[in-house]
């Protein structure tokens, strides 16, 4: 039992050998929404990269201010003790490394 349809971008007739078949295109329209989506998709990725990478920058950033407050409440109390503040180098040098 074969069905016609008509293809939904063209208006071509397209063949069916089932009925039940979900085929909404005729082979060259199916290519070309087929590259579209893929375009789609593509961007879509890149964008939720960009997302992802920016939120990993302020998560950094957000890391190196806590850590900067930190140092900062360091040299207060050194302060306090009358000894002089300490650079951000030693700092990290004292307590083994950057977070």
């Amino acid at each position: 039992m074969m069905i016609e349809r008509k293809c939904e971008v063209c208006g071509a007739p397209i063949i069916l050998k089932r009925k039940n078949t979900p085929r909404k295109y005729c082979g060259e329209c199916a290519e070309k929404i087929k590259i579209e989506n893929m375009k789609k998709a593509q961007q879509a990725e890149k964008e939720r990269a960009r997302i992802r990478r920016e939120t990993e920058k302020l998560k950094e950033r957000d890391a190196l201010g806590a850590f900067l407050r930190e140092l900062d409440e360091y040299n207060n109390e050194r302060r306090k003790r009358g000894e002089c503040p300490i650079s951000y180098g030693k700092y990290v040098a004292i307590r083994g490394g950057f977070i």
